[in-house]
């Protein structure tokens, strides 16, 4: 192999693994930034305050802390009309208060705190490590109020450079087996679709017909032809049932069966 044969294959994966990060990094800040743009809609010179996010597992803590670390350094990059209350005040009075031996204020308290701060709204997230993503929740509550003035959602994928930090273990051959049974419709959770593939192990080509079930006239009718060692699958159906019927030549049955469509889950169903 010719060194700048070498020198490729290196700068493919170092730039893979830089990709990788992005993605979690841009993710997340997608997040912050809806929330900046609400925030920045809202009212006129307000300012708030970022309070530590909550976890529930041990390996989420630190996970918690980072992502409060990057709100507290994007959120003022992107005021307009609000202001972000100083850190090392914010900090001072966490110490103060001796809040810092979970890194949490209490639910119950969280208006309390905010109007003691002199903060006129506040942030609040929680983080959720599931096995091949992580789920990310904020709110910002109006202190005086109570209200809530926005909230946001994302999943953020989870990374080489990630599952190392919170020590996440066989994370990839986890995310590998999620991705089998996935959608690849992105936005599948929103359009409230998925997706059904034939396995053909045969060395037959089959004509496959798909209708729903419990109508008297079928809303949905298609047919997909795949060859043998091949597949094909049928995207973004609703999440509904289904009958299907295999065949040779289009018209001669000789598999059949029924299948249930789930939200942004592709199913897998194997003829011989």
């Amino acid at each position: 192999m010719t060194k700048t044969l070498i020198c490729i294959i290196s700068l493919f994966f170092l730039m893979t693994q830089v990709n990788h990060a992005q993605d979690f990094d841009s993710s997340l800040a997608k997040v912050i930034g809806s929330i900046a743009k609400d925030l920045n809609n809202y009212n006129d010179n307000f300012q708030i305050a970022i309070y530590p996010f909550k976890f529930k597992k041990e390996n989420e803590d630190v996970l918690a802390e980072y992502v409060t670390e990057e709100f507290w350094d994007l959120m003022p990059k992107s005021a307009i009309n609000y202001e972000v209350m100083d850190r090392a005040t914010f900090d001072e009075y966490f110490k103060e208060h001796k809040l810092k031996s979970r890194g949490l204020i209490d639910p119950k308290t969280e208006k309390q705190f905010g109007m003691l701060i002199a903060a006129d709204a506040y942030i609040t997230g929680m983080v959720y490590v599931f096995n091949s993503i992580i789920r990310l929740r904020v709110t910002v509550t109006d202190t005086q109020t109570g209200k809530i003035i926005t909230t946001e959602s994302g999943k953020l994928p989870i990374t080489y450079d990630i599952a190392n930090y919170i020590g996440l273990k066989d994370w990839k051959v986890t995310i590998e087996e999620a991705e089998k049974n996935k959608s690849s419709n992105p936005n599948c959770d929103k359009e409230n679709v998925g997706d059904i593939c034939f396995e053909n192990n045969s060395n037959t080509k089959y004509v496959i017909k798909i209708q729903d079930i419990g109508k008297t006239l079928s809303s949905t009718y298609r047919t997909i032809t795949v060859n043998g060692g091949n597949h094909g699958c049928i995207k973004n159906l609703p999440p509904e049932g289904f009958y299907f019927s295999v065949s040779k030549d289009g018209f001669t049955i000789i598999n059949e069966g029924n299948f249930q469509i789930k939200t942004c889950q592709s199913k897998i169903i194997e003829l011989k």
